[in-house]
């Protein structure tokens, strides 16, 4: 059994194990599956925006940015992991979800959680017109 560790320090017990469940249904994958193998089409995008010198002079604290955070978290939201760790703790045997969370709000004022696991930043904060989201 393993431990991580929630957002107050407490020590929280993983249990990992293996599941020995036959599926008798075939499985068939979708052309976007999101796999490595897949690379069917381009999967990567650059957007390059040339800044001038009075948009960077404009750039401090109160300036207007957008905070994108994506993790893994137990449904109680207690626990949250980066996906590299969540890739080394797949079999946990706790139920977990999927988070992406947008918001906007002056830079000073945008922070948000780090992993439970590995404490690195679970978030990124971005121009708010490079942001995929704001932009699309």
């Amino acid at each position: 059994m393993a431990n991580l560790n929630d957002i107050n320090g407490d020590n929280v017990p993983m249990d990992f194990e293996l599941s020995d469940e036959d599926d008798e249904d075939d499985v068939t994958l979708s052309s976007d599956s999101d796999y490595g193998s897949d690379q069917s089409e381009d999967l990567e995008d650059r957007v390059r925006i040339t800044l001038d010198s009075s948009q960077i002079r404009a750039l401090n604290g109160r300036t207007r940015h957008c905070m994108m955070s994506i993790y893994y978290s137990t449904l109680n939201g207690d626990i949250a992991i980066c996906a590299s760790c969540m890739i080394n703790l797949n079999d946990t045997g706790v139920s977990m979800h999927l988070v992406r969370k947008h918001e906007i709000n002056v830079y000073d004022a945008l922070c948000d959680r780090s992993c439970t696991n590995c404490r690195l930043s679970l978030f990124m904060i971005i121009p708010c017109q490079i942001c995929p989201i704001c932009v699309a």
